[in-house]
């Protein structure tokens, strides 16, 4: 059979510049880190482009797939709903279950890509049959342009959840609030530096030292929790804080309608972990690890002591956090005097609600809760997004090059806040808790006790 040369040369050419764009990737991983990048990672999509360049290598699928990418990232850059994505008839809303109605009408934030991370799976599937010598293919190509765009969903949907609080339109703790935020870590540097003393003790005398530290920041925190949108009107009237072994958080009210609010922070093997490098997602051993690492981002420099009191402080932060949230909720029965003030905690309290206990859609493959004993629909959609650090070491081992080839993108899958952002991505409820340990982690670096790592 005759050689049809020109194809051949085509296909010479395809594959040289598959493999120059792995290079220039691989290249990119080499040089020293450039100075901070102002757009969202994810944001500008090099595989994207690549591949819209190359259409015609791609198959049916894979076209469709880059358009509907495409048009998530046009979606992103106005606020829509789902409706506005299924545009269906109001003849045959009427007929549909209310959770379908009700999905129909909320923002668009884990349905505007949806269609990537059923894609993925496919993709990853080809990878072994495409690879050939170079390990890289058009499937190669699309696993790197849906990393990207999911990475930058997940960025997308935090920022909006931030940006409704900050607003008041849900309730707003203050760890969400960066000016307040950092005033309050400020004003309470004294304690910090004696939270990094106690962690220098031993652990028996470390504990007892370290809990009435934490407490006096609880208490000054509820205090610092007023006068901004979105923030609750009910607090604790008391507050225990301790260091134990297990990991607790209570609300209790007692007959006079005075709330207690007790907290016990884990130290399990917390020593250890500090005294060690901050592990990949391949070097968490339990989802202790992986928060623990998620919670300590920034601090990977610093001596153990600071890394034990940082940890301390935000694991606190992020208590406090969840609290607020939590007794906001009891404003939907408030009864403030003022008319307007009343309106507002109650539509903020509502807010909130309808994101904690949104359940999904089965109709648009949306499910949040697991039913049955079974796994959501989006967690099945996002399980190849959590596998691609797995997929990115064996394809090095392989081919010798990554797997996905933006250093950032890479790095990120590596961390264990890919983990936290995909739970975002899954999960409403948690869209704004998660951000807790980031924000809070960036302001205490700003302070003097945290800002050098001795």
């Amino acid at each position: 059979m005759p050689i049809n040369t020109p194809n051949l040369d085509k296909l010479t050419n395809d594959l040289r510049a598959l493999l120059q764009f792995s290079e220039n990737a691989e290249a990119a991983r080499r040089k020293p880190a450039a100075p901070a990048i102002p757009e969202p990672i994810g944001r500008v999509n090099n595989a994207l482009l690549e591949l819209r360049g190359r259409r015609s290598m791609l198959g049916p699928t894979q076209r469709e797939a880059v358009d509907k990418i495409g048009m998530f990232y046009n979606l992103t850059t106005t606020a829509v709903k789902n409706e506005d994505i299924y545009r269906i008839p109001d003849r045959e809303r009427k007929r549909m279950p209310d959770r379908d109605r009700l999905t129909l009408k909320r923002s668009a934030s884990y349905l505007l890509n949806s269609s990537a991370l059923h894609t993925l799976h496919d993709e990853v599937e080809k990878i072994p049959y495409e690879a050939g010598m170079i390990g890289h293919s058009t499937s190669t190509m699309m696993v790197n342009a849906i990393a990207n765009s999911v990475k930058f969903q997940t960025e997308h949907i935090k920022d909006a959840a931030l940006a409704e609080a900050r607003r008041g339109e849900r309730i707003c703790p203050m760890t969400l609030q960066p000016q307040l935020l950092r005033s309050y870590l400020r004003e309470h540097d004294h304690l910090f530096e004696r939270l990094i003393l106690a962690c220098d003790l031993p652990a028996s005398a470390r504990d007892r030292v370290a809990a009435p530290v934490l407490q006096k920041l609880a208490v000054a925190y509820f205090d610092a929790s007023v006068g901004y949108p979105g923030a609750p009107t009910t607090r604790p009237d008391q507050i225990e804080v301790n260091v134990g072994s297990v990991d607790e958080c209570t609300i209790e009210e007692d007959r006079r309608n005075q709330i207690k609010l007790t907290i016990t922070l884990d130290n399990n093997n917390l020593a250890q972990f500090c005294n060690s490098p901050l592990p990949l997602m391949e070097d968490c051993e339990n989802r202790k690890d992986v928060f623990r690492a998620h919670t300590l981002q920034g601090f990977g420099d610093h001596e153990p002591r600071k890394k034990m009191a940082a940890f301390y402080v935000q694991a606190l932060l992020q208590k406090l956090s969840d609290t607020q949230e939590n007794m906001g909720l009891g404003d939907l029965q408030n009864k403030l005097r003022d008319r307007s003030a009343r309106i507002k905690a109650q539509q903020a309290a509502s807010r909130t609600l309808s994101e904690m206990s949104y359940e999904g859609s089965e109709g648009f493959a949306d499910g949040v809760a697991w039913e049955n004993g079974q796994p959501s629909m989006r967690s099945v959609a996002t399980r190849k997004m959590k596998q691609l650090w797995v997929l990115d070491n064996e394809f090095k081992s392989k081919y010798g090059s990554q797997l996905i080839t933006s250093p950032r993108i890479n790095d990120w899958i590596h961390s264990p806040s890919s983990a936290m952002d995909l739970m975002a991505l899954e999960k409403p409820a948690v869209r704004l808790q998660i951000q807790v340990p980031s924000l809070t982690g960036q302001a205490l670096l700003e302070t003097p006790a945290f800002k050098d790592p001795d």
